[in-house]
């Protein structure tokens, strides 16, 4: 039934399943979405998220190929992303190889400069564009400029003559769409207007596709031309990103990272025996995004399964590898980024290496003295509890600080809302957590009625009677919760997170009582390294790293002496 997916962990899958939907969709790339899914929507691969993520992005596939069957031709052309690539004769030699290399690397450091400067734009966004009136004047803003530049810079093309092409080959559908903008006829053709007014894979197919010369000594587009499209579509892809209206990351960059690479093969045309711009502008186009976002399986194969020449493979690989190197080298992927400034509690797959080296321990990070509820406790205390923090989750604690369970922040507001207390009674009676259960007890579905739009405490109205009276938590509760004791060490406990997909970690005691509690956040490279530096057992660790170093040296100058005096053997002379 629907009921087993109303809850936290399906609608993550939820939100993969449709990461490799969207991008089987756009794409085209049914694989490419399964491994985009996995590589940058899920922060923790399973089988079974895995086997969800490729039926929703096959289903997807088939009902665009089954839309692609019944739909007139000018609505398919629309639902195409690119044209396969030729398969007739290679698209490259083993010196283009080189020049792939040094694209990647280019990418990289392009990715690297974006992200750099697009942080520095969000952090000013975070703090002084916090207003709708802000908002709504930054969004109105950047509309403006991107229209100026779109609009008027096709103004500023230079106007050149199109040949006449044999409308059975296929440069013509290619060079049928370049744009006679501000210019005397139709048969020439504004270099400017061609690369932005189009639509976005129209432009990508030009770049891609149409050769270097059409039948004119000139090129198609001049290197003038291409850098006034590269700089502009940059400059606005770094303006947008982040905004409060999502403009997109992959289109610009595969965009301005096309007609970059077309500027370096069209340079390279000239000296013979290269490849055709249009596989620089794919692989440029690869490097630019994968400098940005720092993925490389799935770029591959959605840029693959795009074109549809395996031949591809080799060039994407190796400029998708190098320009996720050199932009590692100076900071963060674009999402990571934006997730590190939104203080989003996302844990990386590993933990900091500091933290593994020295020791730490959950005792060192914990938030001790949690705030606590009884099994059975007054409604009172529980409605102010909730009012005056915005936790989560809240231990369940019995009179000896023993542990008893947890319950989420959700389930008591719930309660309080749906008002599953009961009147007043002795308190002794009631906090006896081996009686039977002393107020009603809701069904299950009842109370999950609500997800994932819980009530607030604000919502919640309690009179002076109400707020007297007593509510049993037991049948709420989770009796199991995950544990760690205090010595426990503190990348044990954050595989326990990232492989278990826990919001909160009990902390007890070697006694068994509670002594604090664990959360992500505690658990983040900044607050670990706030803990190290105030940690009381640094200086007695660094002292026994030092004093461990020293003996391993010693035993290792002893051994080397011993074999220094010790008698060579003599092999025994053959008969």
């Amino acid at each position: 039934s629907f009921e087993d997916f109303r809850n936290d962990k399906e609608r993550r899958d939820f939100v993969a399943c449709a990461t490799a939907g969207g991008v089987a969709a756009a794409f085209g790339a049914p694989i490419g979405g399964v491994f985009f899914a996995l590589e940058e929507g899920a922060s923790f691969m399973t089988l079974k998220l895995t086997w969800r993520c490729f039926f929703c992005a096959i289903g997807t596939a088939l009902t665009g190929y089954l839309l692609l069957s019944v739909l007139p031709p000018e609505f398919v052309n629309q639902l195409s992303f690119l044209d396969p690539f030729p398969n007739s004769g290679p698209l490259y030699e083993q010196k283009d190889l080189s020049i792939f290399a040094v694209m990647g690397v280019l990418g990289g450091l392009l990715g690297a400069a974006f992200n750099q400067m697009n942080r520095r734009l969000t952090v000013f966004r975070l703090a002084h564009v916090t207003t709708p009136r802000k908002k709504m004047l930054e969004l109105m803003s950047l509309t403006t400029l991107m229209a100026v530049l779109s609009f008027g810079l096709p103004f500023a093309g230079r106007c050149r003559s199109r040949p006449q092409l044999d409308t059975t080959t296929g440069i013509y559908s290619y060079a049928s769409t370049l744009r006679p903008f501000l210019c005397a006829g139709d048969d020439s053709y504004n270099e400017l207007a061609s690369l932005y007014l189009q639509s976005w894979d129209d432009s990508l197919r030009i770049l891609f596709h149409l050769p270097m010369h059409l039948q004119s000594g000139e090129p198609v587009f001049s290197t003038a031309a291409l850098l006034c499209f590269f700089c502009p579509y940059f400059f606005m892809a770094f303006m947008t990103f982040g905004a409060s209206v999502p403009f997109g990351l992959f289109i610009p960059s595969l965009l301005s990272g096309a007609a970059l690479g077309r500027v370096v093969g069209q340079a390279l045309h000239p000296l013979g025996g290269f490849a055709e711009p249009g596989v620089y502008a794919l692989v440029m186009a690869s490097a630019v995004l994968g400098g940005m976002c720092r993925m490389t399986i799935s770029l591959a194969l959605i840029l693959l399964e795009a074109t549809g020449n395996m031949n591809l493979l080799l060039p994407l690989s190796i400029s998708l590898f190098l320009s996720r190197w050199v932009g590692n080298a100076f900071n963060e992927s674009i999402y990571q980024m934006h997730i590190h400034l939104r203080k989003i509690p996302f844990l990386e797959p590993q933990c900091p290496q500091e933290a593994r080296v020295s020791d730490l321990r959950v005792c060192e990070i914990m938030a001790t003295e949690p705030l606590c509820l009884h099994p059975v406790d007054q409604v009172g205390r529980i409605y102010e509890l909730l009012a005056a923090t915005a936790h989560h989750c809240f231990p369940l604690r019995e009179d000896d600080c023993t542990v008893f369970g947890t319950i989420s922040r959700d389930i008591l507001c719930s309660l309080l809302f749906l008002k599953a207390f009961s009147g007043e009674k002795s308190e002794s009676v009631l906090r006896d957590t081996s009686a039977a259960v002393v107020t009603p007890v809701l069904p299950y579905e009842k109370v999950e009625q609500f997800f994932p739009h819980f009530p607030s405490i604000a919502t919640i109205c309690l009179t002076e009677s109400e707020k007297i009276s007593w509510i049993d938590l037991r049948p709420y509760c989770d009796t199991a919760p995950y544990l760690v004791t205090e010595s426990t060490a503190v990348p044990r406990a954050y595989r326990l997170f990232r492989n278990l997909g826990l919001r909160h970690l009990l902390v007890i005691s070697r006694n068994g009582h509670l002594s604090g509690i664990l959360t992500r956040h505690d658990l983040e490279e900044e607050h670990l390294m706030a803990s190290l530096a105030h940690s009381p057992m640094l200086l007695s660790r660094k002292v026994w790293k030092i004093t461990k170093d020293a003996l391993m040296r010693q035993e290792d100058g002893e051994l080397d002496s011993y074999h220094s005096h010790e008698s060579p053997s003599v092999s025994p002379s053959m008969p």
